[in-house]
């Protein structure tokens, strides 16, 4: 865990952005973002500066990695938490919860074990197929997709407290923290 010096200086990488989202500091040292409304991730480093990762992104916003550092994001056009390979192609890891379609998955984090957790709101012109909107785990062993929690109108950012004793949930519509 690291925290920002209190003497850090910001610098603007770029602007022009629809809605940049799910930065991600990628273990081999550069930044992984999206504009999800711009349906484009950005890759920016030190050395090569800012560049079109992945266009079109499926309108990816949350970005993570597993713990054997392959990139998952969660798309909301694409209605899926994937996982990107080495040759460009996305595998779907989650689609799908009791044969009905995911709404929009937005954000994601990975446990220590391998599970990915993510939240599904209601963004987007999807259609909805659930009459509520979740949190959900995919089991690393089996691919599982399981429902963690369904009360929360709008599920957004997902985390881990550091030692993995909460996963804290943000709830945009009211501004509460879970």
């Amino acid at each position: 865990q690291y925290t920002v010096p209190d003497d850090a200086e910001l610098a603007r990488l770029q602007d022009g952005f629809q809605l940049s989202e799910g930065p991600h500091w990628h273990h081999d040292g550069y930044l992984l973002f999206s504009d999800v409304s711009g349906n484009t991730m950005y890759k920016w480093s030190e050395e090569e500066g800012l560049e079109t990762f992945r266009e079109p992104s499926g309108e990816a916003n949350g970005i993570t990695e597993d713990r054997y550092g392959n990139i998952l994001i969660a798309q909301h056009e694409a209605r899926q938490v994937g996982r990107i390979e080495a040759d460009g192609s996305i595998t779907p890891l989650a689609t799908h919860y009791n044969g009905d379609r995911l709404h929009s998955p937005n954000d994601l984090t990975v446990k220590s074990d391998g599970a990915v957790f993510f939240t599904d709101p209601p963004w987007g012109e999807n259609p909805e197929e659930m009459d509520f909107h979740g949190v959900y785990r995919i089991s690393p062993k089996t691919g599982d997709v399981q429902l963690l929690e369904e009360s929360l109108s709008y599920p957004n950012g997902i985390a881990f407290s550091p030692d993995e004793t909460k996963l804290y949930v943000s709830e945009t519509n009211n501004s509460k923290i879970h």
